[in-house]
């Protein structure tokens, strides 16, 4: 896969935006989730590269990678899995050989409780219009409602073992804003705060995916 390069005025203000507001661990990763959603995977390898040359110990790339998949996967839902393809392979391009031989080879356990554990995420995050939504989705097509109450929120989002609720929503909003989807947005937006995000948590991941946005 051809590889290339954020201008790095560019990869400046992206990172200014996100230093001091989100862990330094969690900004290249709604950097790279942004880029998933814009198509612009070759971009992704050197973000990762150079995040993964800041970590000491194998451990915490280990760990870092796996969150990065984890986001990936999460957006995977969101922006689309052939776009989520592209941008985890150019992720693994970035993968040192050494941290790579430590993640795991298997599939993780989705758990069970899945419908329940989506109804819950879902009321949370749209709190107190979150059963009109349900309503209107699932007046569309009750099948479409079943597959994001189980399958999305349920199996995919709802999963904390590497990214939390709030973690979650930043990257949803990242990955929305250039997709042009104003009313899943707004959503998401209020969905955040919903969840324990601030104010300025919210409006940096927005600036980050509108800067994404602008320059695709």
């Amino acid at each position: 896969m051809h590889q290339d390069t954020l201008p790095p005025n560019l990869k400046t203000q992206l990172f200014d935006i996100g230093n001091g507001v989100f862990t330094t661990s969690l900004v290249p990763i709604l950097i790279i989730t942004a880029l998933a959603s814009a198509n612009r995977p070759s971009q992704i390898t050197n973000i990762a590269k150079e995040h993964l040359e800041t970590l000491e110990t194998r451990e915490d790339k280990k760990k870092w990678v796996m969150m990065a998949q984890s986001a990936l996967i999460k957006a995977a839902f969101l922006c689309g899995i052939p776009r989520v393809i592209n941008a985890m392979q150019s992720l693994m391009h970035g993968v040192d050989e050494e941290t790579k031989s430590s993640l795991p080879k298997s599939p993780s356990d989705a758990g069970t409780n899945l419908q329940e554990r989506g109804e819950t995420m879902f009321n949370k995050v749209y709190g107190k219009v979150s059963e009109r939504v349900k309503s209107n989705i699932g007046g569309s097509s009750p099948d479409l409602m079943a597959i994001i109450l189980e399958d999305v929120y349920g199996r995919v989002l709802s999963d904390v073992t590497l990214l939390d609720e709030v973690e979650t929503e930043l990257l949803t909003i990242v990955v929305l804003v250039p997709l042009h989807v104003p009313a899943q947005l707004k959503g998401h937006l209020h969905g955040a705060k919903n969840v324990g995000a601030t104010e300025a948590q919210v409006k940096a991941a927005e600036a980050i995916g509108q800067l994404v946005t602008d320059y695709s």
